[in-house]
């Protein structure tokens, strides 16, 4: 008797959820499977939050982001700058498509704008991410005018090691993107090799000068790889430390959508859990949402 009492509470429990739920086939799908169900989660739909542009961006790079249809940014992206602009290190957990991207990249365009040697290191998991962010990135540069636009440089295997040497050659770059594999080849080949000194000084010029690394898709950094890239983070801090440049000036601004122990793996990633204060955790998304409705049915 127990037994059947709990078991219509069980289906009872649900009818009420899916009673609120306002997309109509959402809706009936959940009524058709009702005596399977065992949990019923349902996210309303969400309003973005958004305000006008900044009028204290530089005003080269508002006209760019305005050339790019960008006339608001999300709630969670003016915090974003805001943090960046107090000195902090990021996590950014929003959901997906959520406009993680502009979150880091705005901030470091503009602070390296107005500021002459200044540059960036993205690290993504996948070649694949890396042409993604890639496009973003040259598309907010090349709406900037000819003069300001930055040097960016994009790194991997498929780059021949001559083509690597010319990239460097006459000027440092800005903002240089590549995988940890190629980073861990770069520090040997362009910091430890004294035959080649002056054909990578401007790649030491750009670690001493390092204001800003983004490591994006961060619950990819898990198990073997996630030691390995902690490691090799740590071979950074020492060789910018080596080269004469200031690691503790350093800001991490590190993304993903779905990682769930975020500041715990973003200390572990940078070596800065004795620094717990100096890590900002970014959750709440500005952007829109639409309804999204979880169910569990009972196992076959």
């Amino acid at each position: 008797m127990q037994q059947a009492r709990t078991e219509i509470q069980e289906v009872k429990k649900p009818i009420k959820t899916i009673q609120k739920i306002q997309f109509r086939p959402y809706r009936q799908l959940s009524l058709t499977l009702r005596d399977e169900i065992t949990d019923l989660v349902l996210l309303p739909q969400q309003p973005s939050s958004s305000s006008a542009l900044p009028s204290a961006l530089p005003k080269d790079l508002h006209k760019a982001l305005t050339r790019l249809n960008f006339k608001t940014l999300y709630s969670h992206q003016l915090l974003a700058r805001k943090m960046i602009s107090d000195g902090k290190d990021l996590i950014i957990t929003t959901p997906t498509s959520s406009g993680k991207s502009l979150c880091f990249s705005l901030p470091i365009f503009e602070h390296i704008l107005t500021h002459a040697n200044s540059t960036a290191l993205f690290l993504f998991p996948l070649n694949a991410l890396i042409n993604d962010q890639e496009e973003k990135l040259r598309n907010l540069n090349l709406n900037l005018p000819l003069d300001k636009q930055l040097k960016i440089i994009s790194l991997s295997g498929a780059v021949s090691l001559q083509d690597r040497q010319e990239f460097f050659r006459e000027e440092k770059p800005r903002i240089v993107i590549m995988n940890p594999d190629l980073l861990h080849y770069q520090l040997l080949r362009g910091c430890l090799s004294r035959d080649t000194a002056q054909v990578w000084q401007n790649w030491r010029e750009f670690l001493v000068t390092l204001r800003f690394i983004v490591l994006d898709e961060a619950h990819t950094y898990s198990g073997v790889l996630g030691s390995h890239t902690a490691n090799l983070l740590q071979r950074l801090h020492n060789e910018v430390e080596n080269l004469g440049g200031n690691f503790e000036q350093i800001q991490y601004i590190i993304a993903s959508a779905t990682v769930g122990n975020s500041e715990e793996v973003a200390l572990k990633l940078t070596s800065r859990e004795e620094t717990p204060e100096r890590l900002h955790s970014i959750k709440d998304s500005g952007a829109a949402a639409t309804e999204r409705v979880f169910l569990c049915l009972k196992p076959q």
